[in-house]
């Protein structure tokens, strides 16, 4: 048997398990990189469904809020007098204004918006 064969195969061997190896760990890094972003990218996706589903409760009681409100300002207008629904009717629109107000403030916050 011929010596050089064997360093041949030898130095073959160590050669693909060394390719092997670096292919391993690049394939490990791109795939940890990749899980990375995907977290990343699901919490923003999960960030922003709560923000939609927050604005959509604030335009669904915005729109109770006013049908009440216009519903008792009716009733008032066409009996002459009303019988304790306007003092409900307002304080549902204070929690309601409060809680618009506290959303626009913590929007503003976040995008680095300056209100007034």
């Amino acid at each position: 048997m011929d010596i050089t064969a064997i360093d041949n195969r030898v130095v073959l061997f160590i050669g693909a398990a060394a390719i092997a190896c670096i292919l391993w760990f690049l394939k490990w890094f791109i795939q940890k990189t990749l899980t990375v972003q995907f977290d990343k990218m699901s919490a923003v996706n999960a960030e922003r469904q709560k923000e939609r589903e927050q604005d959509q409760f604030l335009a669904f009681r915005g729109q109770q809020v006013t049908n009440d409100c216009l519903h008792e300002l009716i009733y008032a207008v066409l009996n002459g007098t009303h019988n304790g629904g306007l003092e409900k009717a307002n304080v549902e629109l204070e929690k309601f204004r409060t809680l618009t107000n506290k959303n626009i403030a913590e929007k503003a916050a976040k995008w680095n918006i300056n209100i007034d």
